[in-house]
């Protein structure tokens, strides 16, 4: 009897430790997945947009829920209005036309054809690929292979991967910038490389890949960055393991003192639906979406079907028709000046009886000066040699407001200040595109600090927007009712990425830089607001430290 008193007792110890300690409950896992979707179909059909828009429409695509098409026809309108000549719908982020081209392609939409505009077409140069880093030429490959998409003259797929590689720091693992590895990038690029692991090379940069992110796992199930853990790094490793076969929740490797990867994004997880940015913070658009389509991946992989970003079980694509480059305009007037050259060398050599051999000599050399200068001057016309180079701070120019002071109130009690700068930008000229030159102020102080009344409840963006409304300051921002959040995608004519891969806009308070939104961070008496541009290492540059919370 005592046998088997002691047979059961240790099957009952072994049964407890393994499947409590070693992975997520399946259930829990299941409900954050129902219960998000639920909760992200409650707030609203999706609409064109970076929150609340493609990653959302991909979501319920890929997890089987409807998309309606008023999402389809609000990408139509703003496809419309914001695309250029070339095909593109920024300037100098490739990843807006790629976030199209997949929610389209997960929708069952045809990226080449929306309201007449072809947007894989924006995507055939290098150069503009590159603008945005190593992300640009992920998203790019991820973009042309959702669908299997042919690719446009200019770019094709072994360029994209091998590019990849060579963007891998020492030791594996990828990074917009610096040699330190980061968990979302080097994220991304596993599921961007992924399909191509029969190639030896690219199988051994993923196993290295692989490892980095095994080592970055600590003992709540996240990945930490330089920046902090967040739930939306947990979101990526999570899409590039089930993309690579790896079920993060049970692999040996990716789960540590009894917490898996998924332990760690459940532990971001809201009761009810929706996912948070940080432990310490609130319900979060972005984090909400990665979430759920990181969870979508995985139960796709539970499942045996297709990874998240694979679209062909769903989708035959239509073959894009490689463009055909019309001859450059420098060729044609080229041949015209060497034609007349030949033509008057030929005139020189048939009177050449009547002129003599030493005035016939002295003719074609003429000639021959006269054609390279001509060929010279309309290079350097062509090249825009002799354009006039915008002035720095030319077009620059607010209103101003009295006294540096908008207070109402003679006893105001809720007083912050607020500034503008980018006074890194005149240290990395080099770097700025030329047209924002004219909108950048020689003292690179955009809105001088200026004494602010604010209601109590409002946050550092409503600071902003009205402190931009009185002076005039041109403000671009993305607004997401479904999550009340906010997007700022650039001041007096100043985008994220105008002045080098790693450049865009920051906010501190009272000396720290907070790691969430701007329309997160409630304003309190005697902030000090400050709205800075950073050019190099996504802050370094300014000296950034975030403070939790």
């Amino acid at each position: 009897m005592k046998r088997i008193l002691s047979l059961v007792l240790v099957l009952l110890i072994i049964l407890a430790l393994p499947v409590s300690a070693m992975a997520a409950e399946e259930d829990s896992i299941r409900e954050a997945f129902e219960t998000t979707g639920d909760y992200m179909a409650a707030l609203g059909d999706p609409s064109a947009g970076s929150t609340g828009g493609e990653w959302m429409a991909l979501g319920f695509a890929r997890s089987g829920r409807d998309v309606p098409d008023s999402y389809y026809d609000s990408v139509v309108a703003y496809v419309d209005e914001k695309i250029d000549e070339n095909g593109r719908l920024h300037a100098t982020k490739c990843t807006t036309n790629c976030r199209f081209i997949v929610a389209l392609t997960a929708i069952g939409k045809d990226p080449t054809d929306v309201g007449g505009h072809n947007l894989l077409a924006g995507l055939n140069d290098m150069g503009y690929i590159r603008k945005v880093g190593v992300s640009g030429v992920i998203w790019t490959l991820i973009a042309f292979d959702c669908g299997q998409y042919e690719m446009p003259k200019g770019i094709d797929r072994e360029t994209l991967v091998d590019t990849i590689l060579d963007f891998q720091v020492p030791g594996g693992g990828w990074a917009n910038s610096g040699n330190i590895a980061d968990p979302d990038v080097t994220s991304m690029a596993i599921q961007a490389l992924a399909p191509y692991r029969e190639e030896p090379e690219v199988q051994s940069a993923l196993d290295d890949a692989v490892t980095v992110l095994a080592g970055m796992l600590d003992e709540t199930g996240n990945f930490p960055s330089q920046y902090g853990a967040s739930s939306e790094s947990v979101s990526q490793v999570i899409v590039a393991l089930c993309t690579s076969g790896i079920d993060p929740n049970t692999d040996a490797r990716f789960v540590k003192n009894g917490m898996s990867a998924l332990d760690g994004l459940l532990g971001y997880y809201v009761e009810g639906g929706g996912f948070k940015h940080i432990h310490s913070g609130k319900i979060d658009g972005i984090a909400t979406e990665q979430g759920y389509y990181a969870l979508t991946a995985y139960f796709r992989m539970l499942e045996g079907r297709t990874p998240l970003y694979d679209m062909t079980d769903g989708f035959t694509a239509t073959p894009q028709q490689p463009q055909t480059q019309e001859p450059e305009a420098t060729a044609s007037w080229m041949w015209v000046v060497l034609g007349i050259g030949a033509v008057l060398i030929a005139v020189c050599l048939l009177l050449k009886k009547k002129l003599g051999k030493k005035k016939t000599a002295n003719a074609i050399m003429v000639v021959i000066i006269l054609t390279v200068a001509a060929a010279g001057i309309g290079f350097a016309l062509q090249s825009g040699i002799f354009d006039n180079k915008p002035e720095l701070g030319s077009e620059y120019k607010i209103a101003p407001i009295p006294d540096n002071r908008l207070v109402t109130s003679e006893n105001a009690e809720n007083i912050c200040t607020i500034t503008i700068r980018c006074d890194t930008v005149l240290d990395n000229q080099n770097l700025l595109e030329e047209a924002k030159v004219p909108y950048v102020p020689a003292d690179g102080v955009i809105l001088p600090e200026i004494t602010v009344e604010f209601t109590p409840g409002e946050n550092v963006f409503d600071v902003l927007q009205r402190v931009c409304e009185a002076a005039d300051i041109p403000l671009e921002y993305s607004w997401t009712p479904l999550y009340d959040s906010y997007y700022l995608e650039g001041i007096c004519h100043l985008y994220e990425f105008d002045c080098g891969p790693e450049s865009g806009w920051m906010y501190q308070v009272s000396g720290k830089f907070p790691n969430y939104g701007c329309s997160s961070y409630e304003v309190q008496p005697g902030d000090r607001i400050e709205w800075l541009y950073s050019c190099i290492g996504l802050g370094a540059d300014l000296g950034a430290d975030v403070m939790e919370g």
